[in-house]
């Protein structure tokens, strides 16, 4: 039985529509080297500041989205585990920021994650910023903590416009700071690393 070149053509573009999952993803291209399971180490500034409740809600956040993805509290630094801290920022208006590091010779070197994984991450948030803009509520802080969570899972900023108002890692000032939560598509985004 021949069949056409043009129908193999056709049959072929059809399987790849259906079947092939979008490569449009908002990420970063590369994650964390122990992929989506790894521990995070709370600072003394975490409890100090009184984020605890809210950094243990944003790991449990991206939780349960994916079976390869949870983030375990660890006492101790070490290989693999993300570190968070509270504190200030001279930058106005910088609420967070999420620093991914490679071990070199055992010392840490930030690297780009848009150009490779990295070993750790650190976690910042910057409590003088979300006051003095009115920022420090629990939604707002929240926010904040999920927000860089999710970088460290492999998440970059929201860039397609339509999927903005809903997602939580839309970036600065486009953020709909009420959301605390992953959207739908945070998660599939999510679900395309892991």
């Amino acid at each position: 039985m021949k069949i056409s070149k043009s129908v193999m053509i056709i049959s072929f573009i059809c399987f790849l529509v259906v079947f092939v999952p979008s490569a449009n993803a908002t990420t970063f291209g590369h994650i964390h080297s122990q992929g989506g399971k790894f521990g995070a180490y709370y600072d003394s500034s975490i409890a100090s500041y009184g984020y605890t409740s809210h950094f243990d809600f944003a790991r449990n956040a991206w939780a349960g989205i994916s079976p390869n993805v949870a983030i375990s509290k660890s006492n101790t630094k070490g290989y693999g585990i993300d570190e968070y801290y509270v504190g200030t920022s001279s930058t106005p208006h910088l609420y967070g920021l999420f620093t991914p590091y490679n071990n070199v010779f055992g010392a840490g070197v930030p690297v780009d994650p848009s150009n490779s994984n990295w070993v750790y991450s650190v976690i910042s948030v910057y409590d003088n910023n979300l006051n003095t803009d009115g920022y420090k509520n629990s939604t707002n802080i929240r926010h904040t903590t999920t927000h860089e969570v999710g970088h460290s899972l492999g998440l970059a900023h929201t860039e397609d416009a339509s999927k903005k108002a809903a997602s939580v890692m839309t970036a600065g000032s486009e953020a709909n700071r009420s959301i605390n939560t992953p959207s739908d598509y945070d998660k599939n985004q999510l679900r395309t690393l892991y």
